[in-house]
C-alpha cells in the first residue's frame, strides 16, 4: 500500500474534522436529524467554538465544509468569524448531514444504540426509515475524494457530527467493514464537541464502500504517476500456476534468503499429494519450474488422490443429496471407520470411488467391532505383561502373522502406497479375532496357569503391537487400544510411539497353520454336504487331501 501511495498524485490538501460544538438536543440526549427542530448550540458549546478556533488559528484553514444542519452551521461560521475567514469560505454539503435515524428521530441515544448489538450491526442494519453506516460511509467518501480532487493544496476543516465523522475516518484509511465495526465497538473513532482531529488522506482503490480494494475494475479507477509518466496496468494476466508452482522456493523466499540451507534442508520436498486435477495444474508447474531452475524434480514422493463419486457413479451432489452426511454418519460408525475405508480404496492410486455407506459400515464391523471384542476378552483375564517368546503353536503363529503385518505396512508407507500399507490390518484382525482368540479361549479359562499367562502375554503383545501399525489410519481406536494394553514404561500416547520394527516370520508356522486351517475348511464343507449338524462331533477326517 505504501508503495502504491507514492505513485499517487498529491494534490496538496489537508483535512481536519471536527464534530459541532455542543448543542440544546445534546445536551438531553435526543437524536436529530430533521432541520426543522430548533437544536442550536449551547453557551458552552460557544466557549468550545473559541478553543477550537485558538486551536486552529495557526493551521492556516482555507476552507470550512459543513453539514448544513443549524448546530453545525453555527459552529462553522463561528470558527470563521474567529478565524477571519469569508463567508465564501464556507461551503455547506449536504453529505455531511448526519445519519437519518428513521424511526428513532427525536428518541433517547440509547435506544438507538439499544437497536444494536454489534459494530458489524451499525454498518449493515437499517431502522426503518433511516441510513445504515454503510450509507453514511457512501456519502461521506463520495464527499471526500471529489473536494480533494478539486482543490490544491488548501487546508480544509470538515465540521458534522460524530457518526458521519467516524465514517469518515473509515473512508480516509480505507478500513475494511471489519475494521470499522471494530473501531465503532471501541470508540476509537468517536469524536467530543468540537473536538479537532487531522484527517490523513491519500486516495486509494476502493468498492462502492470505500473499502481498500486492488483488484480489478478499482485499481484501474485510480490515476498512478512516475516522473510525471503515468502508469497503467499491464492487461495481460501471468499464469496463476507460475505462483503455485514457485512454492517450494518462493516460501523460503529464496534466493534472498535461505541461500545456505535451502537446497540441503527444504529442497526437494520428500512428500506431497493432491487431487488428480493437479496433474496439469500444481503437479505440472511445479516440476517444470523445478526442473528449468535446479535441474531436478521439487518433489521425491507424490501421492494422487482420485475423486469420490456417489454410490452410483455420478458426482456427489447438493442438489441430489445423492451421499450420506459425514458428519451424521461418523458419529454412527466413527471417524476412523471412513478413514480406514478411504485409504484402503483406489482413491488413493488416483483412481475414482463409488462411495459406499454399506461398505464402511461392514469396515467398521470387521476391524473395529471384532477388535473390541478381543479387547473385551483380554481384559476379562488381563494379568501378565507383554511379551512374545511363547513356544505354543498359536501363539507362534499370531506373532508370525503379526511380523508379516508389520512388514507390509511398513514396506506400502515407505513407498507410498497406502492402500497396501492399510489393507493388510482387516486381514489380520480377522485371523486375530475368527481363529486365534476363538482357539485360545480354552487356554484363557482353563486351569493351565502357566498356558494362560503365555496366551495373555502374548495377546497383550500383540494388541499393544497392533496399535502402533494400526495408528496412523485409526488413530482414535488404536489410542482407546494403546491405554488397554499398553506397559507402565510405554509412551503416553501411541502417537508418540515408535513405529515397530517387527521381526523375522516364522514361515513354519504360518504355512502349518494355512495347511490346518485348509482342513478345518474342508471338513466344513463335508459336514455341511452330509447335513450333519455344527455341534454334532465326528470322530476323525480323512481324505486324499489330508
Amino acid at each position: 500500500m505504501a508503495e502504491l501511495q507514492k505513485h499517487v498524485p498529491d494534490y496538496g490538501n489537508q483535512f481536519f474534522i471536527t464534530r459541532h460544538a455542543e448543542s440544546a438536543l445534546n445536551t438531553k440526549g435526543v437524536l436529530n436529524r430533521e432541520s426543522g427542530v430548533e437544536n442550536g448550540i449551547t453557551e458552552t458549546g460557544k466557549e468550545q467554538v473559541k478553543a477550537l478556533a485558538a486551536e486552529l488559528r495557526e493551521t492556516g484553514i482555507d476552507y470550512i465544509y459543513y453539514s448544513p444542519l443549524q448546530r453545525t452551521k453555527e459552529t462553522a461560521e463561528a470558527v470563521a468569524a474567529e478565524l477571519g475567514l469569508s463567508s465564501d469560505m464556507l461551503i455547506a454539503d449536504e453529505r455531511l448531514l448526519e445519519m437519518s435515524f428513521g424511526e428513532f428521530e427525536g428518541k433517547q441515544v440509547d435506544e438507538y444504540h439499544a437497536f444494536y448489538e454489534t459494530g458489524m450491526d451499525r454498518l449493515t442494519k437499517r431502522p426503518e426509515g433511516g441510513e445504515n453506516w454503510n450509507d453514511v460511509r457512501t456519502r461521506t467518501g463520495a464527499f471526500l475524494y471529489e473536494v480533494n480532487a478539486k482543490l490544491e493544496g488548501k487546508k480544509v476543516l470538515v465540521v458534522s457530527h460524530n457518526g458521519t465523522m467516524q465514517m469518515l475516518q473509515a473512508v480516509a484509511k480505507g478500513d475494511s467493514a471489519e475494521v470499522a465495526a471494530k473501531h465503532i465497538e471501541d470508540n476509537s473513532y468517536d469524536l467530543a464537541n468540537a473536538e479537532l482531529r487531522a484527517l490523513p488522506f491519500t486516495p486509494m482503490p476502493h468498492n462502492d464502500f470505500y473499502e481498500l480494494d486492488f483488484h480489478r475494475p478499482y485499481i484501474d479507477e485510480i490515476e498512478l504517476y512516475d516522473n510525471n509518466y503515468k502508469l497503467e496496468r499491464i492487461p495481460d494476466v501471468f499464469d496463476c500456476w507460475f505462483e503455485s508452482g514457485s512454492m517450494p522456493y518462493a516460501q523460503f523466499h529464496y534466493p534472498f534468503a535461505c541461500q545456505d540451507t535451502f537446497e540441503t534442508e527444504n529442497f526437494p520436498a520428500q512428500f506431497i499429494a493432491e487431487g488428480l486435477d493437479q496433474t496439469r495444474g500444481w503437479f505440472y508447474s511445479l516440476i517444470v519450474l523445478g526442473t528449468a531452475l535446479f535441474g531436478k524434480s521439487p518433489y521425491e514422493n507424490v501421492i494422487v488422490n482420485g475423486l469420490v463419486l456417489a454410490e452410483d457413479g455420478k458426482k456427489m451432489s447438493k442438489s441430489l443429496q445423492n451421499y450420506p452426511d459425514p458428519m451424521e454418519l461418523a458419529d454412527r460408525v466413527g471417524i476412523d471407520a471412513m478413514r480406514f475405508y478411504l485409504l484402503s480404496s483406489p482413491v488413493v492410486r488416483g483412481e475414482d470411488l463409488s462411495f459406499s455407506e454399506k461398505e464402511v459400515l461392514e469396515l467398521q464391523r470387521k476391524n473395529i467391532g471384532r477388535l473390541h471384542n478381543v479387547l473385551t476378552m483380554y481384559q476379562m483375564f488381563a494379568a501378565a505383561p507383554a511379551a512374545n517368546d511363547s513356544t505354543h503353536v498359536l501363539d507362534r503363529w499370531v506373532l508370525a502373522r503379526l511380523n508379516q503385518l508389520i512388514a507390509e505396512s511398513t514396506e506400502g508407507y515407505k513407498k507410498y502406497e497406502l492402500d497396501k500399507a492399510v489393507r493388510p490390518l482387516t486381514d489380520f484382525i480377522d485371523d486375530l479375532s475368527v481363529w486365534y482368540l476363538r482357539r485360545s479361549r480354552e487356554r484363557l479359562k482353563g486351569d493351565d496357569a502357566a498356558d494362560r499367562d503365555r496366551a495373555l502375554a502374548t495377546l497383550r503383545y500383540t494388541l499393544r503391537t497392533l496399535a502402533l501399525v494400526m495408528a496412523p489410519v485409526m488413530p482414535f481406536y488404536a489410542e482407546y487400544l494403546w491405554q488397554a494394553v499398553k506397559e507402565d514404561d510405554d509412551a503416553e500416547s501411541v502417537h508418540l510411539g515408535a513405529w515397530p520394527e517387527g521381526g523375522r516370520v516364522d514361515e513354519e508356522a504360518v504355512t502349518a497353520m494355512a495347511a490346518t486351517r485348509e482342513v478345518v475348511t474342508a471338513a466344513l464343507e463335508a459336514r455341511t454336504k452330509a447335513g450333519m449338524k455344527v455341534r454334532q462331533p465326528i470322530m476323525s477326517v480323512s481324505g486324499p487331501e489330508i
